[in-house]
């Protein structure tokens, strides 16, 4: 019961507004946040300045979906449809999704600060990797520092490409795809993203170490950053080191088993050694950054395959990236080769992996292909297409890649809107997930056991 005396709240409006507070969980606040970003970035590229040739609402509500979650998909060519100002807001929106929970936090930490306790700081704490939330802001703060450092690197490479051909628009150019980049977000001013760019590996290997580095991951960016200070590297940063080279390894020697002889994408590149540059760009690229150098229309059908699930495994945990997250897939694994092996927990660089963290990796891998299936279905009932193209889209849009084999730009307002809800729903389902992780368990009520035949 609040105080009474000078400036206490009259009887009957505290309660409403801390009831309305305690309604809203910190990761419902960052979806309405990341609404709004969305409906202030529509807004502002539904306006005549921003716009080469008038846009309709559904158009400019896609690209600001699409550059909020860092997805990449269009359905206008952003270079040729917007303007100076138009691109801008585009990359303040990538810059923005891109950071997310670290740019968004903060508001969210101070409005439910009394109602939710430190739940807010707790998610933050989560995404950033940190033990406690002691020091956190310092930490966010390096954070937002190291990216900005970093983009403004690979801005500084790439304008020793553009600069001397386009002059101050070269700048902008590299700074517009830096941003990009990092954030994991395939958006390009081009029109056919990096295809022509096969001969320059200055620019596609620092667009490609970019969005390597953004989908690693907040807490192991800030490890690597301190290793010297401390012992060494956790169980969480050196499983997503060591997974994510086997994945980059495995993707390369996939595209370049599979696509080294056709003549419509490696096949027609000039020497061996921008091919197997193609390969890592392709490897790494469809774990979310959604850049190519290759047309992945024009791919063979197990390298499209191959592509897709890439896409589904994703980046880093905290990482600009999206999909189920690397760890995840490999708790996944790690516990089925210890069930394989009758043990009765996964081990991990001589550590146990914890019961929970298993659940946790299940129910991300479950709900995320649940989602998947979802909207594959739901375009297949409303769009004309191949089914391997819908789905390329479908997981593509859920996983934040941007990768698209041409079937984007071709669908209905329906269409559409599906995939809108995918990217979505792939930029901000791992909040849910951190959040129903760091809620408390109930121990159920146990009755003996239930005996269940599987397999």
């Amino acid at each position: 019961m609040a105080d009474e005396g000078i400036g206490a709240p009259e009887e009957g409006d505290s309660g409403a507004a801390e009831s309305g507070f305690e309604a809203i969980s910190p990761p419902a606040a960052l979806c309405m946040l990341y609404l709004s970003a969305i409906a202030l970035g529509t807004m502002l590229l539904s306006l005549p300045w921003a716009q080469v040739e008038p846009l309709s609402f559904g158009e400019a509500l896609f690209t600001s979906v699409s550059a909020t979650t860092v997805t990449g998909l269009t359905v206008v060519p952003t270079g040729e449809s917007f303007t100076l100002f138009g691109e801008v807001v585009i990359a303040l929106l990538m810059q923005v999704g891109g950071l997310g929970l670290i740019v968004f936090a903060y508001p969210i930490i101070v409005w439910l600060d009394e109602a939710k306790g430190d739940a807010g700081e707790e998610l933050l704490q989560t995404e950033l990797g940190r033990p406690s939330v002691k020091g956190i802001g310092k930490v966010a703060a390096k954070v937002v520092i190291f990216a900005l450092t970093v983009q403004a690197a690979g801005a500084a490479v790439l304008a020793l490409t553009w600069v001397p051909d386009e002059g101050w628009y070269g700048v902008w150019r590299s700074v517009f795809h830096t941003v990009a980049a990092f954030n994991n977000a395939g958006f390009d001013l081009q029109g056919n993203s990096f295809q022509d760019y096969n001969g320059l590996p200055q620019v596609t290997l620092t667009i490609a170490a970019l969005f390597i580095i953004g989908g690693l991951g907040w807490s192991v960016l800030l490890e690597l950053s301190r290793r010297g200070k401390r012992n060494g590297l956790s169980v969480h940063s050196r499983l997503m080191l060591v997974a994510t080279l086997v994945l980059l390894a495995l993707g390369t020697a996939i595209f370049a088993g599979a696509e080294w002889s056709n003549p419509r994408t490696m096949g027609a590149l000039a020497n061996d050694g921008e091919r197997w540059v193609a390969a890592f760009f392709q490897s790494a690229t469809t774990r979310t950054a959604g850049f190519a150098t290759l047309d992945f229309g024009a791919m063979r059908q197990e390298t499209g395959f191959a592509a897709t699930v890439f896409m589904f495994i994703g980046a880093g945990v905290g990482s600009t990236g999206g999909g189920v997250k690397v760890t995840t897939m490999a708790i996944v694994v790690l516990a089925t080769i210890a069930f394989f092996r009758h043990r009765r927990e996964p081990v991990v660089f001589g550590k146990v992996v914890e019961r929970e963290k298993i659940f946790a990796a299940l129910a991300a891998l479950c709900s995320a292909g649940m989602l998947v299936v979802l909207g594959v279905f739901a375009l297949l009932m409303t769009q004309q297409g191949e089914f391997e193209a819908l789905m390329f889209e479908a997981v593509s849009a859920f996983g934040t890649v941007g990768l698209s084999q041409g079937a984007t730009e071709g669908l209905d307002g329906i269409g559409r809107g599906i995939v809108m809800v995918l990217m979505f729903a792939g930029r901000v389902s791992p909040l849910f997930l951190a959040y129903f992780l760091l809620a408390p368990k109930k121990t159920p009520e146990r009755d003996g056991k239930a005996h269940i035949h599987i397999g």
